[in-house]
């Protein structure tokens, strides 16, 4: 039943209500504009004030890609806040940038041109006798000059150590069996740049760090005819150690005439130093190469012949991306690929800036990841595999490993990319100590898994985290022809980790569709997550590197929303590894190669960061 309202009682509830509004915007209209203060004469004479700053006033380690905002007690005239009435200066310079306001938040914004400096102390001014609010009231002051002032100062997380090397960029040692050394060179980072030769190009492959602090850089150096295996050995503090070799490089033509590539560095608990890469015998012929130099650099006569031993397995091609040293036995385990030469091609994932192929060679009809584990002596370890050796097919005909880690409990993951229904997917198998494929990883001890559906992707690099959990990186095709950062996480019994990023896999543009390659991966002590390699702009290749949280997401106060890119002296920069120094400062090293401005050789290029 529906009541309807008589004129009399409708009109007796309207006057009411009627007389309720005119008392509440009674209240409204003498409270409109006042924080709390005392109204004059029916007028608002409370001054407003800045009620929240971002950044706080004082703070420190501020990200550099920040947005400045005020936000204010009461409603503000917006023709008073401005680029005159809103100002930012370091020091005595002004920074630019568009002044806004945001309604939402009752707040003047400002955006900079810009970045922000790293490790800079950055004074906001607001005009607090031009800046109003609606009833004309002049801004609270802070200071003695009757402004609104405060500060703050930048992170240098992620910024580049100038004083590594000198601060100048390193110096070309003599060169070792192969020539001499060239002069080292400046670029937009304060790099340490090392020619091994005046007319030859040199790269490094790999980074690792000696119990005393030292830095040994190893990779390859081209001597005119053919590469060389390489090293070069640092102070810690970037200068070439001239106690090193020749003036702090090292060169090793292992094969007369034939390509001597190094892929992998380790150092074991004596300060040995352990190389591995491979050998070429010719066109798709190449063999595992294992070389141990002793602390000073000499080769160590102690392993294998002459410090040098060469695994040959069954089939044709034998590479070595990748070494680990056991820590309770010295034992020396390392993991690459063995394939066999026929008459078709197998599509595989291709390393575009491997500029070497020698290393994937043609009509290979199959790639299996390859182990091989040596003693102390560098035999074959008959208690590994078969005889010291094991392979391992894993996807569809073709599987290449990239990285290896060492669990606590010996047990050993090998990463790298499978070809899985004609696109190359993340690949990774579990060992047992004794070679034999971990069934409690997955189902046969593989796992494959597409980071993106329908897209070629690949492992670079892998890491076992504190907690056992187990993280690949490496690249993923994007939509735009080229390639992004991306990485995956693993639960112990080989699943993805849920509790990264969601599902398990990151991907990230880094630039926004660009092209991009994340070699290497570690974890600080803090479980942030690290990821370096190259970033192309079109134009460019420079170093990069891009920091995440523990769950995944991008660290934002380290570099640009989490991402360094850097230009260390030209066009053509790549970073393949990474190491962080020890504690008071674990400051970050990316080590790879640089273009010289001649535009034609490259040379080690090492770059320190602030963590």
């Amino acid at each position: 039943m529906v009541r309807r309202m008589g004129s009399s009682g409708g009109g007796k509830i309207l006057r009411a209500m009627v007389a309720v509004f005119a008392v509440v915007s009674g209240m409204l209209l003498a409270g409109c504009g006042s924080s709390g203060g005392s109204s004059s004469g029916g007028g608002d004479t409370t001054k407003p004030s800045v009620i929240l700053s971002n950044p706080a006033k004082d703070a420190t380690g501020v990200p550099v890609a920040t947005v400045l905002s005020a936000s204010f007690s009461e409603a503000m005239k917006l023709s008073t806040i401005s680029d005159v009435t809103l100002i930012v200066t370091a020091g005595s310079d002004q920074v630019a940038g568009k002044v806004g306001f945001s309604t939402a938040s009752n707040a003047a914004t400002f955006t900079p041109d810009a970045p922000l400096k790293y490790d800079t102390t950055y004074t906001v001014t607001i005009k607090a006798a031009s800046v109003t609010d609606m009833s004309n009231n002049a801004l609270n002051a802070n200071s003695s000059a009757g402004d609104y002032v405060w500060s703050f100062t930048t992170t240098r997380s992620g910024s580049v150590d100038n004083s590594f090397g000198g601060g100048t960029g390193g110096t070309g040692g003599t060169g070792g069996t192969g020539g001499t050394g060239g002069t080292g060179g400046t670029g937009n980072a304060s790099a340490v740049i090392t020619p091994f030769l005046n007319n030859g190009s040199s790269e490094a492959r790999a980074i690792a760090i000696q119990p005393d602090g030292m830095i040994v850089a190893a990779g390859s150096a081209w001597n005119g005819k053919d590469w060389d295996f390489a090293l070069a050995r640092y102070n810690p503090d970037g200068v070439l150690d001239k106690n090193f070799g020749k003036d702090g490089i090292m060169v090793l033509d292992i094969g007369s005439g034939r390509d001597d590539i190094a892929n992998a560095v380790k150092i074991d608990s004596d300060s040995r130093i352990v190389v591995a890469g491979f050998v070429s015998k010719g066109p798709n012929d190449n063999d595992f190469a294992v070389v141990r130099y002793s602390s000073d650099g000499r080769l160590d006569n102690a392993f294998g012949t002459n410090g040098i031993v060469i695994t040959d397995f069954s089939g044709r091609n034998d590479v070595i991306y990748a070494l680990a040293i056991q820590p309770k036995d010295k034992k020396i385990v390392v993991a690459g690929f063995n394939s066999y030469q026929g008459a078709a091609t197998v599509p595989i994932f291709v390393d575009v800036y491997q500029d070497k192929a020698v290393i994937f060679g043609e009509r290979l009809t199959a790639v299996d990841f390859a182990l091989a584990r040596y003693d102390e002596s560098g035999r074959l370890d008959e208690d590994f595999g078969d005889g010291g050796t094991v392979t391992t097919a894993v996807g569809n005909n073709a599987s290449i490993a990239r990285a290896i880690a060492l669990q606590g409990d010996d047990k050993i993951v090998v990463a790298g990319y499978a070809d899985n229904d004609g696109k190359a997917n993340f690949a990774l198998a579990r060992y047992n100590s004794n070679g034999s494929p971990d069934n409690s990883f997955s189902v046969d001890g593989k796992v494959i898994t597409s980071v993106a559906q329908g897209k070629d992707n690949g492992a670079m690099s892998v890491a076992i985290q504190s907690d056992g959990k187990i993280l690949a990186a490496g690249n993923v095709e994007n939509d735009y022809g080229g390639t992004d950062f991306s990485l995956a996480r693993y639960n112990a019994d080989g699943s993805l980790d849920s509790g990264f990023a969601d599902d398990g896999t990151v991907i990230t543009p880094v630039p926004a569709k660009g092209n991009a390659v994340a070699y290497a991966v570690t974890i600080q002590k803090d479980d942030k997550i690290l990821a370096v390699g190259v970033a192309s702009n079109g134009n460019d290749d420079d170093f990069t590197m891009v920091r995440y949280r523990a769950n995944g997401s991008l660290d934002n106060s380290f570099g640009l929303g989490g991402r360094v890119i850097t230009p260390v002296r030209s066009r053509t920069d790549v970073a393949f590894s990474v190491a962080i120094q020890s504690a008071p400062d674990n400051k970050i090293i990316m080590a790879g190669r640089s273009l010289r401005p001649t535009g034609v050789l490259y040379d080690f290029a090492l770059v320190r960061y602030w963590p």
